[in-house]
């Protein structure tokens, strides 16, 4: 098998396939006393397990191998596996609650605990899905060195295999006070520690004023916490992304051609990470208020109007691609992992979010000798980064900000999301039958991707329909987008596309739009269009 031979001749595209596990259970006991008083205490258990296969790839370290131990090429070709487990991920949590209240006149009180034990794992892939076969201590085998690991989604080895555990202690306490007729006010504290990482306080002050017997305004100020994920602190991985080729760009500026690269994400405790001096992560802090009018209009029609602001410090971002000729410690660094570019976790932008929540309900509504309801929820939300910056003391200060996070991360946070969602619900009950008719509009959003573009704004409607019978018997009919509507296609990002007139006869052999015809980066509904479902359930 001469070297230029190819060992599937017709080429491939790897496929990452998931196989998906979720288990939880709760147990509890709630106990009322005479006194006003209420004692609650509950166990809960859960765990997600997702194992990722590599398929319709090849191993090119093991396949270079086969081919200085065989010659016939045939013979090479059925030796060659075509799929993996990648590697595995288990996330586990055991939470315990402990809540107690009690009204003392115009005050309510409530206090509680929890104690939760967060567990995240790693599990290693099969060893054709990381191995470098043609490679002995760093040392290659034979004249031509071929990439290690299944191409597409190579998998995680023993060494990188991860089970950690966090042990997270919190208490709150809860104040509610009716300081007249109109006038209520509510604060509240918390305190939590976690294992290994630190602990803090925040809190909340919140209040409602009745201005008539059917308008009230509401507000609340309060601080917030949130420690970094288990998936944040101990991930990592290294797979192939394809990214933008600097070297083909077309007149007006886009990339018209994506190369493939071996990309890690390191963990921040990671020896790679250590070298360039990325420091641990800490908590996000943030601070939120919000100021609303809750209006009954009349009996039937009912009407909240809620603004709210948020703005996060420290917020955990992932970084760009970060790869040679940045700085001589990630040089060294990179080279030493195998791996063409780096990226990782970090405490990197600050952020303010704003918006606005519409809730209206009208009621009761007489039809056919039934009720019709109706309910109109919106939501209008604006995220802006207002800051960007690398860790103070980190290896990465005499990178350029914007090399750690581009104009793609940036737009991750701010536009690849609409910022409009509205829903229209009705649901109309007769005796045993209940109808219910939703529409959701979700706006427009853009996503930056080797380029930018726009999606348009989409309506999708759902239909449940649902008839229980005298013997307890009820049958449900439900469909999801029932019109089949999908998003926009994509005209960016999509990877791989163009042609290739190399054949024996100077045939086209190839001619790609690309891999993916819809965004593979964000999408805020499914793309795999209508949906519809029978179900049958007994009530005895």
């Amino acid at each position: 098998m001469a070297d230029g031979d190819a060992t599937i001749p017709p080429g491939f595209l790897p496929l990452i396939n998931s196989d998906i596990d979720d288990l939880s259970y709760s147990v509890g006991y709630r106990a009322e006393f005479n006194n006003d008083a209420t004692f609650d205490i509950s166990y809960t258990t859960g765990e997600n397990t997702i194992e990722y296969v590599t398929s319709n790839s090849i191993n090119s370290s093991f396949a270079n191998a086969q081919r200085f131990a065989l010659v016939n090429s045939d013979d090479i070709r059925a030796t060659i596996p075509r799929e993996a487990i990648a590697y595995g991920l288990e996330l586990e949590l055991d939470t315990i609650n402990i809540d107690f209240t009690q009204s003392y006149g115009d005050l309510f009180f409530a206090m509680g605990a929890e104690m939760r034990t967060d567990e995240f794992r790693i599990i290693a892939g099969e060893e054709y899905a990381y191995l470098d076969y043609d490679t002995e201590d760093g040392v290659p085998l034979f004249a031509v060195d071929r990439e290690a690991g299944i191409q597409g989604f190579p998998g995680i080895g023993p060494q990188s295999a991860v089970d950690r555990t966090r042990d997270v202690f919190s208490f709150y306490a809860d104040a509610e006070y009716e300081v007249s007729d109109r006038f209520i006010v509510d604060g509240a504290a918390r305190y939590d520690d976690y294992d290994g990482f630190g602990d803090t306080v925040n809190f909340k002050l919140a209040g409602k004023f009745d201005l008539t017997d059917r308008v009230a305004l509401r507000g609340a100020v309060s601080t917030g916490f949130r420690a970094p994920s288990m998936q944040q602190l101990y991930f990592n991985n290294v797979s192939t992304q394809f990214v933008a080729d600097v070297n083909d760009i077309d007149m007006d500026g886009d990339v018209t051609e994506l190369i493939p690269q071996q990309v890690g994400t390191f963990r921040n405790d990671s020896t790679l990470a250590q070298a360039i001096g990325i420091p641990q992560l800490k908590e996000e802090d943030s601070t939120n208020y919000s100021i609303g009018v809750v209006a009954d209009i009349t009996d039937r029609f009912g009407l909240t109007v809620d603004y709210y602001s948020i703005d996060i410090d420290d917020r955990i971002v992932v970084s760009n691609r970060l790869g040679f000729g940045l700085s001589s410690a990630l040089d060294a660094a990179l080279i030493q992992s195998g791996a063409g570019a780096g990226q990782f976790f970090l405490n990197g932008a600050d952020t303010e979010t704003s918006g606005v929540d519409i809730v209206a309900t009208y009621s009761g509504v007489e039809l056919l000798g039934g009720e019709l309801d109706f309910t109109l929820a919106a939501n209008f939300t604006e995220t802006e980064v207002v800051d960007i910056f690398t860790p103070s003391g980190s290896g990465l200060e005499a990178v350029d900000v914007e090399d750690v996070f581009n104009a793609q991360d940036i737009s991750i946070i701010e536009e690849w999301q609409p910022e409009d969602h509205i829903n229209l619900n009705a649901r109309y009950s007769r005796d045993a039958l209940s109808i219910n008719l939703g529409l959701s509009r979700y706006g427009e959003y853009t996503v930056t991707d080797s380029g930018s573009q726009t999606y348009g704004a989409e309506m999708l409607t759902d239909l449940y329909v649902s008839y229980a019978f005298d013997n307890g018997i009820r049958i449900n009919l439900s469909g999801n987008n029932i019109f089949d509507v999908y998003p926009d296609k994509t005209t960016i990002g999509r990877s791989r596309n163009g042609a290739i007139e190399n054949g024996p006869n100077g045939e086209l052999i190839v001619d790609s739009d690309g891999v993916f015809v819809y965004s593979r980066r964000s999408v805020p509904f499914c793309f795999n269009g209508a949906y519809y479902s029978l179900g049958l359930s007994w009530d005895f």
